[in-house]
């Protein structure tokens, strides 16, 4: 009995020791003192933790849509461009785009007469194949290709055009009779956005 004392005993100090000279090293490693003359300075040589202006300096890198955005903020609309909202030339037809709940790889159109639409992933991070479908409303859609440009914010719509793999901005050229539609985005204040829906 006394040997299993004597024997848990020295175990338990040498943890605690192993665990003293691994936290000194890890101080040693993290910094340098540094002989200057008569005074010594310690120098830091791990990375600091990020401060405001650290991340300042890394977002002014990023795309304005990015900026600020951390691993625990960011959202589909940070990666998926084509979501939001568009309204055509004559202000006929506003469009939403949403993403699906289930899969990042489907985005809702809604807004079209046809009813909601669904749309594919093609091409990142905004060209998407509109499959042959039948809406909600029991209407038929046939195949067709949505192209978001994000520089111009211009949302290309065609339906009852073959995706074409190769080049799917074939379908805008004009020279198929397939339905076209040219939306632009409908930008939103960021006050309107964050004010509460009245009911």
């Amino acid at each position: 009995m006394k040997n299993k004392f004597l024997f848990l005993a020295g175990f338990t100090l040498a943890a605690v020791t192993a665990s003293a000279q691994t936290d000194t090293l890890r101080s040693q490693r993290d910094s340098l003192r540094v002989q200057t003359g008569t005074d010594s300075v310690r120098v830091q040589t791990s990375a600091p933790a990020a401060s405001g202006t650290a991340v300042a300096q890394l977002d002014s890198n990023l795309p304005e849509h990015l900026k600020g955005v951390t691993s625990s903020t960011v959202l589909p609309k940070h990666y998926l461009p084509v979501l939001g909202s568009y309204t055509s030339a004559d202000g006929a037809v506003n469009l939403n785009v949403v993403v699906d709940e289930q899969n990042m790889g489907i985005v809702w159109i809604e807004g079209l007469p046809q009813g909601r639409v669904k749309g594919l992933l093609k091409k990142a991070p905004a060209t998407y194949k509109i499959p042959a479908q039948k809406t909600a409303e029991g209407k038929a859609i046939a195949e067709g290709t949505l192209v978001y440009d994000k520089d111009a914010k211009q949302l290309s719509l065609c339906t009852g055009c073959t995706y074409n793999e190769a080049d799917p901005t074939a379908a805008f050229s004009g020279k198929s009779k397939a339905k076209v539609w040219q939306f632009t985005r409908a930008e939103v204040s960021m006050e309107a956005a964050a004010a509460p829906i009245q009911q």
